[in-house]
């Protein structure tokens, strides 16, 4: 259910309409429709920029995702 919502706001957005949203914990099919990507932790942002950014973002920091976890 929560991937198709998604997709149709894929739909929407590439209609050239703006499009906001929160979302707790996504599955990796949900991530992957993604474009760009804002993380807040305590109020504040952490991360903005393309999805395919945060991994290596994080990385650079000395966050690394364990070996066979999903990133998201």
């Amino acid at each position: 259910m929560a991937l198709s919502v998604m997709e149709g706001l894929v739909r929407l957005a590439r209609k050239d309409r703006t499009v906001v949203c929160t979302i707790h914990q996504p599955n990796s099919d949900i991530t992957a429709l993604f474009d760009d990507l804002m993380l807040l932790a305590a109020g504040h942002l952490v991360y903005g920029g393309p999805w395919s950014g945060a991994v290596p973002w994080f990385e650079r920091l000395g966050q690394r995702c364990p070996l066979y976890k999903n990133p998201t």
